[in-house]
């Protein structure tokens, strides 16, 4: 198995891309964008492994939700 960091994917991997996108896009249709990109990475994964705290982050939430939804293996620190 692969791990993917969606930290190393395109729209995070280069500091200026996303900035980029919120002056092209606007701040909304630019988060929806990297959200989708996001997703279309962990519909691949088998699993998905949830950090201490990322109920705090929008993104994670909706990344456990869909992988939920899926059919994912969900991990996090209190179950490994």
């Amino acid at each position: 198995h692969d791990v993917v960091n969606p930290t190393k994917l395109w729209p995070c991997k280069h500091s200026w891309v996303y900035p980029a996108l919120v002056w092209l896009l606007g701040g909304k249709a630019a988060y929806r964008l990297v959200i989708r990109y996001d997703l279309f990475w962990l519909r691949r994964c088998d699993a998905i492994y949830m950090m201490w705290l990322s109920d705090r982050s929008r993104g994670a939430r909706l990344e456990r939700m869909k992988a939920a939804q899926w059919g994912k293996e969900i991990l996090n620190y209190e179950n490994l």
